[in-house]
């Protein structure tokens, strides 16, 4: 389910009686639309403990090269929200870790990066 939160504003006051035809309304009526994103069923438990074996995994290896997160992900070109939701186990895509995994050329494959998960 998705929720759309629409606030507009016009001055200081949020108001509904905003006339939204004036064209110079829309920049600001765009910025201020919030999207919230409602998952529709929760993570399996077993696939929540794999999510967090995996950033814990990423966890390590970053560590190892003594970075903080900021560091790694700006040498790495990586965006550094998409990264740390990984190492805190939640929901990522698989390009992410891919390029991740790249990062660590110790690392020879995704077998070697998945070995004691």
């Amino acid at each position: 389910m998705v929720i759309i939160i629409w606030f507009y504003k016009c001055g200081n006051n949020l108001d509904k009686t905003c006339n939204f035809v004036d064209i110079g309304y829309l920049p600001l009526l765009i910025q201020q639309l919030v999207m919230v994103h409602e998952r529709k069923k929760s993570i399996p438990k077993n696939h929540q403990e794999i999510l967090l074996a995996i950033g814990n995994r990423i966890r390590e290896l970053r560590m190892g090269k003594k970075m903080p997160i900021e560091k790694f992900c700006m040498e790495n070109k990586l965006p550094r929200i998409s990264y740390s939701n990984l190492e805190s186990g939640k929901n990522f895509q698989m390009t992410t870790l891919l390029a991740i995994i790249e990062a660590h050329p110790d690392v020879k494959s995704l077998a070697d990066f998945f070995k004691d998960i």
